[in-house]
């Protein structure tokens, strides 16, 4: 059964009164000229649609497993309206051989007015990550989880296929400590260091990591399982602006800072038979992906394309039951406007300068339940803004060109 709900509202409930005085001979005193309710709305409107299983926790107690769609739209509008501005005319009424200029005083700042509003009558942050780029996390988180179902958390089979060289690394650290302390040049140096990181990144400790694999393995329950996989992505794009926005006597200098955030997390809940040699390390589809991963650099490879995960998700799946998958879109799109410069036009004078600020949020959380779909694509971030990954980087190309 589809079920909406709501909490909050968004209202219109700022009103902008504009004064003047002496516009001509009579008016020696303010004079209202104008009331008008600012279109832009406030508050704070959640609302979340989703489907309702009848009898959910009965089934769920039962063993079932629930795969439900749901969407949540959370907005929220905040107004610091602020002071308007007051400004004078220098050419004002001649009132019985006396100049008397006129003032025009604004109650509260309209900026906001000069922004176009969505269908809920707030300013949104309009999108800065394409689509095409959304379109490839998507397919990026799908496919990683894909190539990890059913895997052990350990990999044996890759780590038996390269004892020897991991052995054969285990001396050269010492070695190259030795060549770090007696090599003369700055250059050999970085190059003996760079090849002692690399033989301890990958000789020794993933050997460590063996190990302690193994020992925890061997703690995990045999039998009947059921095992969740995830994968994630993240992406972030910040805007800032200037905007002008100029009315007939006056106008207004806005800085606008948008920023629009996205996080992806695709997941698959899979049930197989757990084996002593699986928990340990041994299973079937590391057995089946143990070609690429011995490929020189593969490892490279994947820190900047998919190709290995994409490889993975077509390994075979064997004893592995999928009891559903789904992937949550969870997207936030932010818009700080802020009063900047105050602009009066020829023959006006600035007497107080407005202030005020404007801010808005859009968060979006789509559960979307489904098959996952794989494919090749280029990562979107590369990760070397980590120290592990830099360090990597770094000591390959220095023991390249030493």
């Amino acid at each position: 059964m589809n079920r909406v709900r709501s909490r909050g509202s968004l209202a219109q409930l700022h009103t902008q009164k504009d004064w003047r005085i002496w516009g001509s001979c009579s008016e020696s005193s303010e004079v209202l000229t104008s009331t008008n309710l600012l279109t832009v709305r406030t508050g704070h409107l959640a609302t979340m649609s989703d489907i309702n299983t009848l009898g959910y926790y009965k089934l769920s107690k039962e063993g079932k497993v629930i795969f439900s769609p749901m969407k949540i739209l959370i907005q929220e509008s905040v107004l610091d309206a602020g002071n308007g501005p007051t400004r004078t005319v220098v050419t004002g009424a001649n009132c019985s051989g006396t100049v008397r200029n006129q003032s025009l005083r604004s109650e509260l700042w309209i900026g906001t007015e000069y922004f176009g509003i969505n269908s809920s009558g707030i300013i949104e942050c309009p999108p800065l990550i394409p689509r095409d780029e959304i379109d490839d996390l998507l397919i990026e988180t799908q496919t990683s989880v894909l190539s990890k179902r059913c895997r052990s958390d350990n990999d044996l089979f890759e780590s038996l296929a390269e004892i020897n060289k991991t052995i054969s690394l285990l001396p050269s650290i010492l070695q190259g400590v030795t060549k770090v302390m007696t090599k003369p040049s700055s250059k050999q140096k970085l190059g003996a260091l760079a090849s002692v990181y690399l033989a301890g990144r990958y000789g020794l400790m993933p050997l460590i990591k063996d190990i302690e694999g193994v020992m925890k393995g061997l703690e995990k329950i045999i039998g009947k399982v059921r095992k969740t996989t995830r994968a994630n992505a993240n992406v972030r794009q910040v805007s800032n602006a200037r905007v002008e926005a100029v009315g007939s006597s006056a106008g207004w200098m806005m800085d606008v800072v948008d920023v629009h955030s996205l996080s992806i997390r695709s997941m698959s809940l899979d049930e197989f038979s757990a084996s002593l040699s699986h928990n340990i390390g041994f299973s079937s589809k590391s057995l089946s992906t143990l070609p690429w991963e011995l490929v020189p650099y593969s490892f490279v490879v994947d820190w900047f394309t998919n190709l290995g995960d994409l490889i993975g998700s077509f390994a075979p799946n064997v004893g592995c039951k999928q009891l559903g998958s789904c992937y949550t879109v969870f997207e936030e799109r932010v818009r700080y406007i802020t009063m900047a410069e105050h602009i009066v036009k020829p023959l006006w004078v600035l007497n107080t300068p407005a202030d005020g600020g404007y801010f808005s949020s859009i968060t979006l959380k789509q559960r979307i339940v489904g098959p996952l779909q794989r494919g090749f694509v280029i990562k979107n971030d590369f990760r070397f803004d980590n120290i592990t990954r830099s360090l990597d980087a770094i000591s390959l190309i220095l023991q390249k060109i030493r």
